[in-house]
């Protein structure tokens, strides 16, 4: 399932998406043509990470391309305007704490911040 998944998201169109990278991963906002491609509740907020650089802190912490990021912190990401505030918020932090959705399940990650790899 994981494997469909993946694929699922490299299938995704990236001609002319927004997005933001931060730790080492990219993120999009949740579409509804994605939302419906991943078979995800239809009010699922959040963001998408669709790729992740094997050497970040994103990769260290354990974050998968596929994996929607729900909130930071205890922040919700709703959309892609959340996360660069989260992002610019963290200055200064040793850690984030977020909550991932992962293949429909929940899923908190400590992510170590590196003020170096931002």
């Amino acid at each position: 399932l994981e494997e469909e998944q993946q694929q699922q998201v490299a299938a995704v169109d990236h001609s002319d998406r927004k997005s933001n990278s931060a730790f080492g991963m990219t993120v999009q906002p949740l579409s509804k043509t994605l939302i419906d491609r991943m078979e995800l509740a239809e009010d699922m907020e959040g963001v998408l990470v669709t790729k992740v650089d094997p050497v970040s802190a994103a990769a260290d912490a354990g974050i998968l391309e596929g994996d929607i990021i729900r909130s930071i912190s205890y922040r919700p990401i709703k959309q892609l305007s959340d996360f660069k505030k989260a992002v610019r918020n963290a200055k200064g932090r040793q850690t984030l704490l977020f909550l991932i959705n992962r293949r429909g399940d929940p899923l908190f990650i400590a992510l170590r911040v590196d003020n170096n790899h931002k």
